[in-house]
């Protein structure tokens, strides 16, 4: 009976073994293919920074960005009582530093007489002048050279100080009187002098711009310029 129940035991344990088998190799590829799909699975880490923003960097506005820079300029400059007629011209190499050339005359406007009866021999040989002996001053041509520094400035104007040194001629006429007309003036001579020049020039974000000045070594001693500014030069140094 015993040996019944045990051969029983045996064929079930036989049938069902290929069963159990087949049933292992089945289960077997999906969790090796799962396996290899979370190995080749690229892993996402969520606390990498994304690469596609670009970050930029703000830099506070300089001096040069916020303030008025000085620009070169040609003018018209005058002392009224001495050279009327004049012309300047300043070239900044900087931010701060610039030089000028300045050039004064009166084209003989200040002179005593009428301008065509100042020829000598005229006076002499046809109006039969003769000299006076007493000399009478003209105008004066003027030529200076100098430097300008940046003194002062805002984001709407700037003051430049200038200074620098020349010449100044002083014209003499001499008087010469005739029995019937006259009195008559031809040039005599000239008077030169140092002269030493310094002012003011103010530059706005206008294209327009003033200066006030002195002489050292003119008659009246003040001028006075309006000159148009250019557009901001390439420095140099």
């Amino acid at each position: 009976m015993i040996k019944n129940s045990n051969m029983y035991i045996i064929t079930i344990i036989l049938l069902l073994l290929p069963i159990i088998v087949s049933g292992q190799i089945e289960k077997d590829p999906l969790p090796k293919k799962k396996v290899e799909q979370s190995i080749n699975k690229p892993k996402t880490n969520y606390f990498q920074p994304k690469t596609n923003y670009q970050l930029k960097t703000y830099y506070p506005l300089n001096d040069t960005q916020t303030k008025m820079n000085p620009r070169d300029r040609i003018g018209y400059i005058m002392s009224p009582n001495a050279c009327p007629f004049g012309i300047n011209y300043y070239h900044f190499m900087s931010q701060k530093f610039g030089l000028y050339v300045d050039y004064r005359t009166d084209f003989n406007v200040l002179a005593p007489g009428e301008a065509g009866l100042r020829d000598k021999d005229w006076i002499i040989n046809d109006m039969d002048g003769f000299p006076t002996g007493n000399l009478t001053e003209g105008g004066y041509n003027v030529f200076n050279v100098g430097v300008a520094l940046s003194i002062f400035k805002n984001k709407g104007s700037l003051a430049i100080l200038y200074a620098g040194f020349g010449s100044s001629v002083l014209k003499y006429f001499e008087e010469y009187s005739e029995t019937y007309t006259g009195p008559y003036y031809a040039k005599h001579s000239s008077e030169k002098n140092r002269n030493i020049n310094f002012g003011i020039l103010l530059q706005t974000k206008s294209p327009i711009s003033f200066q006030v000045g002195f002489d050292s070594a003119v008659k009246g001693s003040i001028n006075f310029g309006i000159g148009l500014n250019f557009a901001s030069p390439n420095y140099s140094i």
